[in-house]
């Protein structure tokens, strides 16, 4: 071991631990394999100093010195349950910290020595079960701490903040598995509800973990008649129709979820309100005159195919027409601005093509309302033509003026607003696609 850690362990040196975090690791050992932690034991240190060796190195709780002494070393006289119950700022106790950092072995050995800390909650009202499965969902090693805390502590409180539990924290994220395991040891989880009036169900329903919907009815039919009562009464078939979510409102019915009577009026309302949310009112019509609006739209993608490919026999700056080996190559071929000409008048060019070509597929939909998909995709196609054209005026001339910058900078200012004009007809296309 590094003289100067433990003679910091001896003296309870704070400090100085914290500032040699990288020297606290398994390996620092004393003549008889002692450990950092193991000496911390031994010189009677304080919580406080214990618990920071803990947070910078929890596998030190598994090591073992030649003696195989682990923290019964630092365990005589029932100081090691009074650390393991120890609370930070934070009220979390050093399995609160195991379980955030995914360490099942540490959480092991925890809960064997003091199954009774499973059932302190910190200060945001987190219990370790609850804790285990919100930090780390849908884990291999989560799992294994379940099945230890479960094992091993036969009271436990299965509660988090807000009055929710573990199993509507597995709901939330349709765990599969983990649910049969907390009914098996606590059946009326089932049935109990959170600060909302929501039980396990609800939440099942409404993030679609239909999973866990599944193996909840299975363990108890009657749950689907369960209502939230701070949440306009509904019923977990309630929810599952807002959320417009077939899959669990299928689990439901396939289980024999009941109406209530008096609930009838809250799933007609539901079901409109899966109607408003799938099929708004807003849902864009075909005009009359879509045929000439993409007539339109035609004639302005062959004018840009027609100004671009002429656009490639005139180009800006001419051709060299010296005697030698550049004689009609184009003169400004290796400057950046007319590079960017180039591409963007290409892609000008293919973008009204593209929409021409496109309209001609669509010129013989006889289904009118068939004709908006392809109508909108060919108007998208030619504003971006536009775009583009607009770019390559910009770059061409800049080439052409790069002698005088201040000109070309105004050129560029100046066909810059027309992109101001652009922003309104792109936004409200890219909004009717999703009317469509």
């Amino acid at each position: 071991m590094d003289p100067s850690l433990y003679k910091a362990v001896q003296e309870g040196n704070l400090n100085a631990i914290r500032e040699k975090k990288e020297l606290t690791s398994t390996t620092q050992l004393t003549p008889n394999k002692n450990t950092l932690l193991h000496d911390a034991a031994q010189f009677n240190n304080s919580k406080e100093y214990v618990s920071e060796i803990l947070i910078t190195n929890g596998s030190l709780l598994c090591e073992v010195n030649s003696d195989d002494e682990d923290l019964e070393a630092g365990g005589r006289d029932g100081a090691l349950k009074n650390l393991l119950s120890w609370r930070n700022r934070n009220g979390d106790t050093a399995l609160h910290e195991a379980i955030r950092n995914n360490c099942p072995s540490v959480v092991n050995l925890m809960i064997i020595e003091d199954p009774d800390i499973a059932n302190i909650a910190n200060n945001a009202m987190e219990t370790p079960l609850f804790l285990t499965v919100v930090s780390n969902p849908i884990d291999k090693n989560s799992s294994t701490c379940i099945d230890d805390i479960l094992r091993y502590c036969p009271s436990l409180d299965y509660h988090g903040p807000e009055g929710k539990t573990a199993l509507r924290a597995v709901a939330l994220y349709n765990w599969k598995g983990i649910s049969e395991k907390l009914l098996e040891k606590h059946p009326t989880l089932m049935t109990e509800v959170d600060d909302f009036g929501r039980s396990a169900l609800h939440y099942a329903a409404l993030h679609r973990s239909n999973e866990v919907a599944e193996e909840l009815l299975m363990a108890n039919k009657s749950i689907a008649c369960v209502v939230a009562g701070k949440d306009k009464n509904k019923t977990a078939l309630h929810i599952a129709t807002c959320e417009g979510n077939g899959a669990v409102m299928k689990e439901l019915k396939a289980n024999g979820a009941k109406l209530v009577a008096s609930n009838a009026m809250i799933l007609e309302n539901s079901l409109l309100l899966m109607m408003k949310k799938h099929c708004p009112k807003n849902k864009r019509t075909v005009p009359t005159d879509i045929r000439k609006i993409g007539d339109t739209h035609m004639v302005v993608a062959a004018l840009i195919i027609t100004v671009a490919f002429a656009t490639e026999f005139t180009i800006p700056g001419g051709y060299d027409g010296n005697d030698g080996p550049n004689k009609g190559l184009v003169t400004l071929s290796r400057k950046a601005t007319f590079k960017a000409f180039i591409i963007t008048d290409t892609l000008a060019m293919a973008c009204s093509a593209s929409a021409v070509f496109l309209h001609f597929f669509a010129a013989a939909e006889i289904d009118k309302r068939k004709l908006m998909n392809p109508y909108l995709a060919t108007a998208m196609l030619v504003m971006v033509a536009m775009g583009v054209m607009v770019i390559a005026f910009m770059t061409g001339l800049y080439a052409v003026l790069e002698h005088s910058r201040e000109l070309a900078i105004i050129e560029c200012v100046i066909c810059s607003f027309c992109f101001l004009v652009f922003y309104y007809p792109m936004k409200r296309a890219f909004r009717s696609v999703n009317y469509l």
